[in-house]
């Protein structure tokens, strides 16, 4: 497993990458940074990726994501893209790893509360 590709999110493009295997754990980065940033260039992906199968994704706004001008486009879609990309790999359960600037209670919300 690994490289990288883009998620189809609720007609957004949203690119992420993935290394290793092992239990599920995915990166979120901060807020004005990307998986580039947080994750690559100090190595710490690399690293996770050899206990774990890491992802990380672009939050929609940042690095390869797309970035889309209506604020609506924002807020609780940012949730159900992590919870596509979860789908998308068949991840029923992961670990989550990223920074309190992003609130990481509002991640691991179930999605029936995602209205």
């Amino acid at each position: 497993m690994g490289g990288t590709g883009i998620l189809e999110s609720g007609g957004v493009r949203v690119a992420f990458a993935e290394k290793g295997q092992g239990e599920p754990l995915i990166l979120l980065h901060a807020a004005m940074a990307d998986t580039e940033f947080n994750w690559l260039q100090f190595g710490i992906l690399n690293a996770l990726a050899e206990k774990y199968r890491v992802i990380s994704m672009d939050f929609r706004g940042h690095g390869r994501s797309v970035k889309p001008h209506d604020p609506k486009a924002y807020g609780r879609n940012l949730t159900r893209d992590v919870i596509g990309l979860m789908d998308r790999f068949k991840i029923t359960r992961a670990h989550l790893l990223g920074y309190p600037s992003l609130n990481l209670g509002y991640w691991c919300r179930k999605p029936k509360d995602l209205g």
